[in-house]
């Protein structure tokens, strides 16, 4: 089971004496489920999904434009994982490895897990996990040594191996 941890990046971008709910609390999850995931601050995913809208010509929280600014980071959209009788987990219990990031997409949301912690600015472990995104490495083995490491996702978007 995934432990929720309540986080919300937006609060860092206001001081104390701006924050309001109205301030903190918006429609922002497809920005806070990336700022979580990748470790990215706020602005610049922000930015970053601004950028591709003006590419695609989606507004930056859309599905189209948010997949495609994930798949420039390295970012993989998985079917959903199901399990024994077939049916989509909750994302509480979503089999997360315990040292992964995972970008989850829910009905008309976005989570992220990290590492085996929910995170997110309200608990949805509930609700079901669809599609998610899971960030992919691929590994290579050094010739002279023969050891292998983990390196970022080939940027022309296939996983190779060495």
């Amino acid at each position: 089971m995934n432990t929720f941890v309540k986080s919300n990046p937006r609060e860092k971008i206001f001081s104390k004496k701006q924050r309001t709910k109205k301030n903190v609390q918006t429609d922002d999850c497809v920005i806070r489920a990336i700022v979580h995931a990748t470790g990215m601050d706020y602005k610049t995913v922000f930015n970053g999904l601004l950028d591709k809208a003006k590419e695609t010509m989606f507004l930056p929280t859309t599905e189209t434009n948010f997949t495609q600014f994930l798949r420039s980071h390295g970012w993989v959209k998985r079917k959903p994982m199901r399990n024994g009788l077939g049916k989509t987990y909750e994302v509480r219990n979503f089999p997360a490895k315990p040292r992964g990031k995972y970008i989850i997409l829910t009905s008309g949301h976005l989570t992220a897990i990290v590492n085996g912690k929910h995170m997110d600015s309200w608990n949805c472990g509930a609700w079901r996990a669809n599609s998610y995104y899971e960030k992919v490495y691929h590994f290579k083995r050094n010739v002279i040594t023969g050891e292998g490491y983990e390196s970022e996702y080939d940027s022309c978007g296939i996983v190779c191996f060495s």
